[in-house]
């Protein structure tokens, strides 16, 4: 087939392989637009294949449990390598190669078009660099991405580098926006660059907060950054606000817990960290994020009785969590995840969140301010999410429907008033984040608890995975690539950091 194609070629046949195999109604100039829309779905999407995989930071976070096999080792208390089924991968990094093939494509004299695209560029780079740091502590970032060019031995850079290094392109991708124009391939804020810039503002004050015990070092500036910030940037203003993508029925398009490619409906509970909590503030979000107990649904118990409703706890055998389904004791998750093709819009950052972070900023004493009322203000927002995102079937919210008249007295109620000391406060905010947070914003639920204690996950050496069993995993340990390809820079990171050994227990410089 070689040679023929090699003769036609030489005896001058006007058909050219080219023209052959170019569809003509299809683009053959890959444009900015292309390469955003592949850059930001990315964020959302990359682990969405199978229910499973996406379901797996929840695990992590404690919100749900799971059926078969060994629970303790495949749910709450194992980590693993930072591949594995990881959304912040390694593995995965070099797909941010085509962020500067993006900013390439743009029209030369068209400065607020490439003013647009860098800041995005500078936004999925921040979110990416600074998460899986998150995951792992010192990692290739100042000389990272670098493939095409045949540089595979990548020294590390510290996790403090790395993290002054996202604080900059985040400064910086805000004043790229201020002075950008709307641009095209944008599935999330339809190329709208002032809500670009509020969540790129936001998601400086998550890392920000983050960095709480490093208040003292100049080179970080944690609270100058932060009053600045808040004093003088934009920031979110509603959930119209929220850095989330709205789902559809559309091929491609559906929410990835639907029954169309879920593996897992009948394997997937609620834990008793999310129930019990819902329970004890009088929370109507329990009948919007569970179903009834078979054995109350069998019995003929009111769907709006909160006894109809149980949580697992997540760290008990696989034994038990078997027994306690086959008796109907165990919720499920809503109806409404599976039945609806478009589920609920899948966000990972959130005005709910940001007013969080401010409350507890506030308490921290990085700012001035009403910690209450950010505080109010997140639970108002995660509640209107909740409430306006669901349909009014009785299926969805079993009758307990949240309305601004609840949302008001719930507030008012002595379960929720702000408590007066501050490490009560902050436990308060972290709670009321970590409910907000129920199938939302990947692992910030892990991450939460193992920066401040909250909420407060039960650890049963009978089932723990880690070694030693009294411990919960604090970070994932470095991909096999590393040790292969890229073996005296992580060799070097791992003996700086955690006195030469990789595991799941070394404390990363940013929890210290």
């Amino acid at each position: 087939m070689i040679a023929l194609l090699a003769g036609m070629s030489i005896s001058g046949c006007t058909s050219k392989f080219e023209d052959i195999n170019t569809d003509p109604n299809t683009t053959t100039e890959v444009t900015p637009e292309m390469l955003a829309e592949g850059q930001i779905l990315w964020l959302f999407t990359e682990f969405e294949s199978e229910a499973e995989y996406y379901m797996q930071p929840y695990f992590t976070n404690h919100h749900i449990a799971w059926l078969g096999g060994d629970t303790g080792s495949e749910t709450y208390n194992y980590l693993g390598d930072i591949d594995f089924r990881r959304q912040f991968s390694f593995e995965y990094a070099y797909k941010m190669l085509n962020l500067q093939k993006m900013i390439d494509a743009c029209p030369e004299d068209d400065e607020e078009t490439i003013n647009a695209y860098t800041g995005v560029s500078h936004f999925i780079r921040a979110w990416r660099f600074f998460n899986m740091s998150m995951s792992v502590g010192d990692m290739p970032y100042s000389e990272a991405l670098k493939g095409e060019d045949e540089v595979f031995d990548v020294p590390y850079d510290t996790q403090k580098d790395i993290m002054i290094g996202v604080l900059e392109e985040l400064d910086e991708a805000n004043e790229l926006f201020e002075n950008a124009s709307d641009f095209d391939g944008d599935p999330v804020y339809g190329g709208d660059v002032t809500k670009w810039q509020k969540a790129t503002n936001t998601l400086e004050l998550r890392i920000l907060l983050n960095l709480y015990k490093k208040t003292s070092d100049t080179d970080l500036n944690v609270i100058s950054r932060f009053k600045d910030i808040v004093s003088n940037r934009p920031l979110m203003e509603s959930n119209d606000d929220n850095f989330e993508l709205v789902r559809s029925d559309a091929t491609g398009q559906k929410y990835p817990y639907y029954k169309d490619n879920n593996n897992v409906i009948d394997r997937d509970m609620v834990t008793s960290t999310v129930v019990d909590s819902l329970k004890s503030f009088n929370d109507y979000r329990l009948f919007y994020f569970c179903d009834m107990t078979t054995a109350a649904a069998d019995a003929g118990a009111s769907e709006t009785s909160w006894d109809s409703y149980k949580g697992i706890e997540q760290s008990l055998t696989n034994a038990e969590v078997t027994a306690a389904y086959q008796a109907g004791e165990v919720s499920g998750i809503n109806l409404r995840y599976q039945e609806l093709p478009e589920g609920e819009p899948t966000y990972l950052l959130s005005y709910a969140e940001q007013n969080f972070i401010i409350a507890e900023a506030i308490v921290r004493g990085f700012i001035s301010g009403d910690a209450e009322s950010y505080y109010q203000a997140g639970i108002r927002a995660a509640m209107k999410f909740t409430a306006d995102v669901t349909p009014d079937n009785s299926d969805y919210h079993h009758n307990m429907k949240i309305t601004d008249d609840y949302i008001n007295s719930y507030l008012a109620s002595d379960k929720i008033a702000f408590a007066s000391t501050s490490e009560e406060q902050i436990k308060q905010i972290i709670v009321q984040k970590y409910l907000q947070g129920f199938l939302q914003s990947n692992y910030l639920g892990f991450f939460e608890y193992r920066r401040t204690g909250y909420p407060e996950f039960i650890i049963n050496q009978a089932t723990n995975s880690n070694d030693p069993a009294d411990q919960m995993p604090v970070r994932w340990t470095y991909p096999e690539n590393e040790y292969s390809y890229n073996r005296a820079n992580v060799l070097e990171a791992v003996s700086s950091q955690y006195d030469g050994v990789d595991d799941s227990n070394g404390i990363m410089w940013i929890l210290k």
